[in-house]
Formats: C-alpha cells, sequence, structure tokens
C-alpha cells in the first residue's frame, strides 16, 4: 500500500476476512515513523469483518445462529 499525496487525507481501509496483519505496517508507516518529506496528518479507519469462531467452524451463517441461540434458551 502506497502513502496518499495528500497527507491530510483521509484512508478507509477493510478488512474483509483478512484481519489486522497487512494494515499494521501500513498504520506503522502512517503514525510512528518518521520521515524527512512526509508526515500524515489525516484520518485512518480501520473496519474488520470478524465471524464468530463458532459460526465459522461449522459453516453455518449468523442468522442461523442466532436461531439456534434462540432455540436452546427455550
Amino acid at each position: 500500500m502506497l502513502m496518499p499525496k495528500d497527507p491530510n487525507a483521509t484512508i478507509i481501509m477493510l478488512a474483509t476476512g483478512t484481519g489486522i496483519a497487512p494494515f499494521r505496517s501500513f498504520l506503522w508507516k502512517m503514525f510512528f515513523e518518521k520521515h524527512e518529506d512526509y508526515k500524515f496528518n489525516g484520518l485512518a479507519w480501520l473496519f474488520l469483518d470478524i465471524m464468530t469462531s463458532l459460526a465459522a467452524k461449522d459453516g453455518i451463517g449468523w442468522f442461523e445462529y442466532k436461531k439456534q441461540l434462540k432455540k436452546g434458551e427455550q
């Protein structure tokens, strides 16, 4: 990933199943590394899409999982 030319840009990152690993170095470069010719001053949004481990393991969707939980409460 490349840094935006505008140091005041807003960056929106979507981690849809990848986890945070691909974004860690990018966030580090934006906010912690010191560069003589560039200083990021913008906003960075990182959205994570994390399925529950039970739903991922069993291959069922979220709504089916919620239905099963409700049936278990009865």
